[in-house]
């Protein structure tokens, strides 16, 4: 993402310096201005899709931790929620409107799963 910010700023600053002698009507340079928009808003979007590759992949490795007392651990819970969040807001930003909504629900099923741990610990403690 931050190789994307870069090259974001990059372009505008490049942009911003080109001296357009070609550009003698209004429409040429909304024309112009459109098309740079277009070009980034495929760069952010690119990125993205790159980040919901990655998220999906996180998601997996961690799927397939065997370990129960590893699955158990709250670093675990909050490493795994953080990263159903991260996937649901670029999901999101994405428009993936129906992509999002498994995800919630297994991330709104994780919190719950860690509600009952913290409040079984909580009975075990004052017990």
């Amino acid at each position: 993402i931050a190789k994307v910010r870069e090259k974001i700023e990059n372009f505008r600053r490049q942009e911003a310096e080109k001296i357009r002698l070609n550009e003698k009507w209004y429409w040429q340079k909304v024309d112009r201005r459109d098309s740079e928009e277009r070009y980034l808003t495929h760069l952010r979007d690119s990125a993205k899709l790159k980040a919901v590759v990655y998220f999906s992949r996180a998601v997996k490795y961690l799927d397939k931790v065997r370990n129960s007392e590893l699955r158990n651990r709250k670093e675990y819970t909050r490493l795994k929620g953080d990263i159903y969040r991260s996937l649901i807001l670029t999901q999101y930003d994405l428009k993936n409107y129906t992509q999002c909504i498994p995800i919630l629900n297994f991330y709104l099923e994780l919190n719950e799963k860690r509600k009952k741990y913290r409040l079984r610990l909580c009975v075990d403690t004052t017990a």
